[in-house]
C-alpha cells in the first residue's frame, strides 16, 4: 500500500472507528450484565447468538471489509470477557476476501471459524494473529490460555509478496497455551519467518492444514516448537519459565515449497519436548528438513510421505542451542534416552551437489562439544539413544539413506533403501559414526551408482554396531562396497548378510578391534582386483565364520596386515581372475588361522601366502584350482596340515623357500599335476 493511500485511509479510519473503538469497548463490558439472546444480540461489528452450549457471533462482512483487525478484536474482546470452558464462544468470519493491517487477538474459549474466507496480510502486518496479548497478561504456564481453536479458512501472511526488508512475519503466535486445535486452514506465503510459532503449549492438534510457499533467506519452519525460555526463543511475552511443547499431533497436513516443515531447535534441560506424534502428512519440495527434531522425546514420526527434500527426518542435538533453567538447577547428562519412534514414512531425497554435506533420508545425530557453550554447557560427547527406525522408504538421491552418529542403543530395521542412477559421490545406504550398541537388522539396501557407494556403513570409533540380516543389491558405482567396519570401531558383528553384485568389497574390515562375520553371502563382486571379504590394516582379533563367497574377480578373501584372525568354515566358489586366490594372506599379517574352509573354482590359487608371520593352514579342502592349491612366496612359523586338495593343475602344495614351515604333513593331494607332489623349493 504506497504511503498517499495509508494517509488518507488512517484519517477516514480515525474518524469513522474512534467511536466505534469505544462503543465496542463498551459493549464488551456491557455483555457481562446482558444475556446474548437466542434470537440474536447486534453489535457493530456483527450479530451473537446464545446456541445453549455456546456463543456464536457471525462477524459482519462489511465492517471486515472496511478494518478487519477492529471489527474481529472486538469480537474477541467479547469472547475474553463472557467465553468460558463449559459456554465458550464461535466467531465466524463469512466467505469473502480480506485485507488485515493490523494485528489479530484471540482469547480462551474461543473457536474462530473463517470456512471460506480468505485473510490476507497487507505489507504493513507483520504477525496476523497472536493468542492473548502476552506483553501485559498474568501468565501461569501452560494454563494461561485455554481452549482456542481455528478452524477453515486460507490466512496468506505475504498476498502478492509486497511485504520488504528482512521483518519476519507469521500467520499464528501461540504460547502458554492449553488445548489448541487448528482444523482445515490454508496459510501461504510465508515471509522471512515461521508460520506458526507455537512455545510452551501442551495438547495442540493440527489437523488437515496445507502450508505453502515461502520467501526469505533464513531456515525457517512452517511450524516451529520453541521452550519458554527468553525472547530469543518466542518474542512478546512478559514471563518465561521454560515450558516445552508437548502433547502435539500434526496429522493429515501437506507442507510445499518451504525452506523446512516441521521443526524445534532450543531446549531447557530437563524439560524436552514430549509426545510429539507427526503423521500421515505430506512434504513436498522442502529445500532443507521436512521434519527437524531436537530432543523429542516419546515421540512418533510415522506414515509421512516425503518427496525432494534434502533431509526428510533430521533428529539432531543442537547443543548450542541447550540452556539451563531459568529458575532452579538441572543436571545435563551425556545420554540423552528419547524412545522415539520413525516408522513407515516414504521419503524421496533429491541429490545432492556437494558431496562433503551428508544429507539423509532420516538423520539421527547427537553431537560433540570441542568447547563450553555460551549457557555453559560443557565440552563433552552427547548422545541420543533409544531411537528405532523401521519399516520406511527411502528413494533418492541423498548421500545417505539412514545416518546416526553419536547415538546409543539405536534400532535400524526393515527399511527399504533404494538409491538412484545418478548418485552423488560416496553414497552410503546406511551409516554409523561415533555410535554404541545399535542394531541395524533386516534392511534392503539396492540401486546405489554414485562412485565409492556403501551399502552399509560402520565408520569411526563405534562399539558394538551390529549388523544382521540385511540385503544390499547393485552398487554399480566404481570402487563400491556392501558392508564397511574400520576407523577404530569395535565389538561389532556382522551376520547373515546378503551382499550381490557390487564392484569392489563384499565385506571390508579395517583398523577394527574383535568384530565377528559369520554367515554372510557374498556374490558377485565384479570389480577387477575385487574382493568378497577383506581384513585389513591394524584389524585385531578378528574372525570370519561360516560365510559364502561366490563369483569374485579378485580374492575370495583377503587378510593384509591384520593380527590374530581366524578364517573357519567358509565356502569360497568361482574366483574369476587369473592372478588372485580363494583366500590371500599379505602384508606381513600376524597370527592367522584358515582352518575347515572350503576353497573351489579359484583360477589361481586355492590359499596363497603372499607375506605372513604365524600362519596354520588345517583342514581345508581345497578343489578346481587353476596353479596351485597352496602357494606360499614368504611367511614365518607356518604350518600346513590336514587339508584335503584336489584337481590344481600344477602342485597341490607349492612353498618357496622364504616360507619357513614349522609343520607340513597329513595333507591329502589327488589329481593334481606333477603327481600330486607337494614342492617345498
Amino acid at each position: 500500500m504506497s504511503i498517499k493511500k495509508k494517509l488518507l485511509r488512517g484519517v477516514l479510519l480515525c474518524a469513522i472507528f474512534a467511536g466505534a473503538f469505544l462503543a465496542n469497548q463498551n459493549e464488551a463490558s456491557a455483555a457481562e450484565a446482558e444475556e446474548i439472546s437466542v434470537a440474536g444480540t447486534t453489535y457493530s461489528y456483527g450479530t451473537a447468538y446464545d446456541r445453549g452450549s455456546y456463543y456464536e457471533v457471525q462477524l459482519d462482512s462489511v465492517s471486515l471489509q472496511s478494518n478487519f483487525d477492529s471489527t474481529f478484536n472486538a469480537a474477541t474482546r467479547l469472547s475474553k470477557t463472557m467465553a468460558t470452558a463449559s459456554k465458550p464462544f464461535r466467531i465466524v468470519i463469512p466467505g469473502a476476501h480480506y485485507t488485515l493491517d493490523g494485528r489479530l487477538h484471540v482469547y480462551s474459549n474461543t473457536t474462530i471459524v473463517a470456512t471460506g474466507a480468505t485473510i490476507a496480510a497487507d505489507d504493513d502486518a507483520f504477525g496476523m494473529v497472536i493468542v492473548g496479548r502476552p506483553e501485559s497478561d498474568t501468565l501461569n504456564g501452560y494454563s494461561s490460555y485455554q481452549n482456542i481453536a481455528f478452524e477453515g479458512g486460507t490466512w496468506d501472511i505475504d498476498e502478492g509478496q509486497r511485504h520488504s526488508g528482512s521483518k519476519a512475519s507469521y500467520f499464528l503466535k501461540a504460547g502458554y497455551v492449553t488445548n489448541l486445535s487448528i482444523t482445515n486452514l490454508e496459510v501461504k506465503n510465508a515471509y522471512h519467518g515461521h508460520m506458526i510459532e507455537i512455545g510452551g503449549c501442551k495438547n495442540v492438534q493440527i489437523r488437515g492444514c496445507s502450508f505453502s510457499g515461502y520467501t526469505g533467506s533464513d531456515c525457517y519452519e512452517a511450524i516451529q516448537f520453541d521452550v519458554m525460555h527468553g525472547s530469543a526463543n518466542i518474542s512478546g511475552f512478559n514471563e518465561y519459565t521454560d515450558e516445552p511443547v508437548v502433547d502435539t499431533v500434526i496429522e493429515g497436513c501437506t507442507f510445499t515449497n518451504l525452506i523446512r516443515g516441521i521443526g524445534s531447535h532450543h531446549t531447557v534441560i530437563g524439560k524436552p519436548y514430549n509426545n510429539i506424534v507427526v503423521q500421515n502428512n505430506v512434504f513436498k519440495t522442502i529445500e532443507y528438513d521436512a521434519v527437524y527434531a531436537v530432543s523429542w522425546q516419546n515421540s512418533r514420526i510415522v506414515n509421512n510421505q516425503i518427496s525432494d527434500a534434502y533431509n526428510g527426518i533430521y533428529l539432531d542435538k543442537e547443543m548450542k542451542h541447550v540452556y539451563f533453567p531459568n529458575n532452579g538447577t538441572a543436571t545435563l547428562t551425556n545420554n540423552e534416552t528419547l524412545n522415539t519412534v520413525i516408522s513407515g514414512n516414504v521419503i524421496s531425497t533429491r541429490r545432492t551437489p556437494d558431496a562433503s554435506d551428508a544429507c539423509a533420508g532420516i538423520s539421527v545425530r547427537g553431537n560433540i562439544l570441542y568447547v563450553p557453550t555460551a549457557a555453559g554447557v560443557g565440552a563433552g560427547v552427547y548422545y541420543y539413544s533409544g531411537v528405532t527406525v523401521t519399516g520406511n522408504t527411502i528413494n533418492g538421491g541423498a548421500r545417505w539413506g539412514i545416518g546416526f552418529r553419536y547415538v546409543k542403543d539405536c534400532t535400524i530395521t526393515n527399511n527399504f533403501i533404494n538409491g538412484k542412477k545418478k548418485d552423488t559421490v560416496n553414497p552410503r545406504g546406511i551409516t554409523a559414526k561415533n555410535s554404541l550398541y545399535c542394531s541395524v537388522s533386516g534392511n534392503t539396501i539396492k540401486n546405489y551408482s554414485g562412485k565409492g557407494a556403501i551399502g552399509i556403513a560402520v565408520d569411526t570409533n563405534c562399539t558394538s554396531v551390529n549388523l544382521s540380516s540385511n540385503k544390499i543389491y547393485t552398487l554399480s558405482g566404481k570402487g563400491s562396497y556392501g558392508i564397511v567396519v574400520r576407523g577404530n570401531s569395535t565389538y561389532s558383528t556382522i551376520s547373515g548378510n546378503l551382499i550381490k553384485n557390487v564392484k569392489k568389497y563384499g565385506i571390508y574390515i579395517k583398523d577394527t578391534t574383535k568384530v565377528t562375520a559369520s554367515s554372510n553371502s557374498v556374490y558377485n563382486v565384479t570389480q577387477s582386483s575385487s574382493v568378497g571379504i577383506a581384513v585389513l590394516g591394524k584389524a585385531t582379533n578378528t574372525t570370519l565364520n561360516a560365510n559364502k563367497v561366490k563369483n569374485v574377480k579378485g580374492c575370495g578373501i583377503d587378510i593384509n596386515k591384520a593380527i590374530n584372525t581366524k578364517v573357519l568354515k567358509n565356502k569360497i566358489f568361482s574366483i574369476k581372475t587369473k592372478n588372485a586366490a580363494g583366500i590371500k594372506i599379505e602384508g606381513n599379517a600376524n597370527n592367522t588361522t584358515l582352518t575347515s574352509n572350503v576353497i573351489k573354482d579359484s583360477k589361481k590359487d586355492g590359499i596363497c601366502i603372499k607375506k605372513a608371520t604365524i600362519l596354520s593352514i588345517k583342514k581345508n579342502t581345497i578343489d578346481r584350482c587353476g596353479k596351485y592349491g597352496i602357494y606360499g612366496i614368504k611367511g614365518s612359523s607356518c604350518i600346513v596340515q590336514a587339508n584335503t586338495i584336489r584337481n590344481a593343475s600344477k602342485y597341490g602344495i607349492y612353498l618357496k623357500k622364504k616360507v619357513k614351515t614349522s609343520v607340513v604333513k597329513s595333507n591329502r593331494i589327488t589329481s593334481c599335476g606333477h603327481d600330486n607332489e607337494i614342492r617345498l623349493k
